[in-house]
């Protein structure tokens, strides 16, 4: 029996050595001073998020530019925008309104170079303002690309 008093002393004597430290170093040091709020947001007056609702409109005639690496897709007035290919100068995107993000009949093609204007059918128009090629030896690695695509788009009036 003495065996295991011994282990049992030992061990809370282990576990008083490793917790100390901890419970010293959690302590404020005894200056008093407490640590600076986190900012927090009133979300009292904004909606709650519902994913199943559309989002909002923008605002009519709002003018959003972004730039879009190849392969990916950006947001700008209430339009999704993929870039699928930048070749010679040229682009191919694809638009489709967040709204119906997911449906493949409401995806809108424009193919351009810079300077190129487009209008879709949503009434949204833009300017491809400029087209960054992929590099051409990247092109033979699969999800390589590495061109991008600055696009203005304006939303309907």
């Amino acid at each position: 029996m003495p065996v295991n008093g011994m282990r049992l002393s030992v061990f809370a004597l282990g576990a008083c050595v490793l917790l100390l430290p901890l419970a010293v170093g959690c302590s404020d040091g005894g200056g008093g001073e407490e640590p600076p709020a986190l900012s927090t947001v009133d979300s009292s007056t904004e909606e709650p998020y519902d994913p199943n609702q559309p989002p909002p409109s923008p605002s009519p005639g709002a003018e959003e530019t972004l730039t879009i690496a190849q392969s990916t897709q950006g947001s700008a007035v209430g339009l999704r925008i993929g870039v699928l290919s930048t070749k010679d100068g040229k682009a191919r995107l694809s638009f489709v309104p967040e709204a119906d993000a997911g449906d493949p009949d409401a995806e809108e093609y424009v193919e351009g170079e810079a300077g190129d204007t487009f209008t879709l059918e949503t009434g949204h128009t833009g300017t491809i303002e400029e087209v960054t090629a992929s590099d051409p030896e990247a092109a033979e690695v699969e999800g390589a690309a590495t061109g991008s695509v600055r696009v203005s788009v304006t939303a309907p009036e």
